[in-house]
């Protein structure tokens, strides 16, 4: 058996970015998968699917690479028609009443964000309000559960149901509190022993 080295680029918001994700550490970015020709497959389509980092010269990163590229472009155009006379009213085509200012937002009770719940109706206009309200502390839980997947021991298979997915029970006792799998699931969407 053979050992061959894969190197990861992170695409998104993690690109060049030094940081541990699960059991794999990146540096500037770039992280390094080592094993046999299948667990290194794997591994990586497993990583290009959670944590969106891909294969140096694959065909995935160079798709994501321009994906985040557009995204870039896009936020620069956003960011120079912000900065156009006229359009420092607000949203370009939003009309707001006379005297109401930018902090006027609209409801659709016409109560005004005040009397919503964080995150619930009435914080966006026009929405339910963000589906995580605590956001930062969402990323971090996902974080926590994916470590947590991660840990499992793809050949203990009293970590995995007969169908390939991570045992609740498994999960659970790395995480230290009970989780469905549908938070499994969010969190590491497809992942499979």
């Amino acid at each position: 058996m053979s050992v061959i080295t894969a190197r990861l680029i992170l695409t998104g918001a993690r690109a060049g970015t030094t940081c541990v994700l699960g059991k794999w550490h990146f540096v500037d970015g770039v992280g390094v998968v080592t094993g046999d020709q299948l667990s290194v497959k794997n591994t990586c389509e497993y990583i290009g699917r959670v944590f969106k980092a891909f294969p140096e010269g694959s065909s995935a990163l160079v798709h994501y690479q321009a994906l985040d590229e557009e995204e870039k472009e896009n936020g620069k155009r956003h960011l120079q028609a912000a900065a156009q006379p006229g359009q420092a009213d607000g949203a370009a085509g939003a009309v707001q009443p006379a005297g109401a200012g930018p902090a006027a937002v609209p409801t659709d009770d016409g109560g005004g964000a005040d009397d919503a719940a964080p995150g619930g109706a009435g914080a966006v206009p026009g929405g339910a309000g963000h589906a995580d309200p605590g956001v930062h502390g969402a990323s971090l839980e996902t974080d926590r559960i994916v470590a947590a997947v991660m840990a499992l021991d793809a050949n203990n298979g009293e970590h995995w149901t007969d169908e390939g997915l991570p045992r609740l029970d498994a999960v659970e006792q790395l995480y230290g509190k009970p989780l469905t799998r549908a938070q499994v699931d969010a969190a590491v969407p497809g992942v499979r022993r």
